[in-house]
């Protein structure tokens, strides 16, 4: 599973994501990041197009959740930011086929998004 993150300023859309698949590095968001830090969670700050933007994750302990949290810390312009979850549902050493049976709607209530892919 993962996120990519864009934000978009005007006409500009900015990926924040960056993937390192051996041979290729996909995406540029790594040229964005100003600092990370794994305190108790992982924080990622990034710094473009005067809007910083800290990234905290966490997961729940004893709970299939992870909880993604956004806070501008800082933006002299408006922006919005698109959110795109890959979501595998299997763990990561199974192999999965089609599921018909996967919920794939998700609910966005209260600046959250939620999912559930089963009952």
């Amino acid at each position: 599973s993962k996120l990519d993150e864009t934000l978009i300023v005007g006409e500009k859309r900015i990926e924040l994501g960056t993937s390192d698949y051996g041979d290729v590095v996909c995406g540029h968001g790594y040229k964005w990041m100003t600092s990370f830090q794994q305190s108790l969670f992982p924080e990622w700050i990034f710094s473009v197009e005067k809007i910083t933007l800290k990234k905290t994750i966490a997961m729940v302990h004893g709970a299939n959740t992870t909880l993604i949290s956004y806070e501008v810390i800082d933006a002299d312009c408006s922006f919005e930011m698109e959110l795109l979850p890959l979501v595998a549902y299997r763990g990561y050493h199974e192999l999965k086929k089609q599921d018909n049976f996967i919920h794939r709607e998700g609910v966005f209530k209260e600046h959250t998004l939620a999912i559930n892919a089963y009952e």
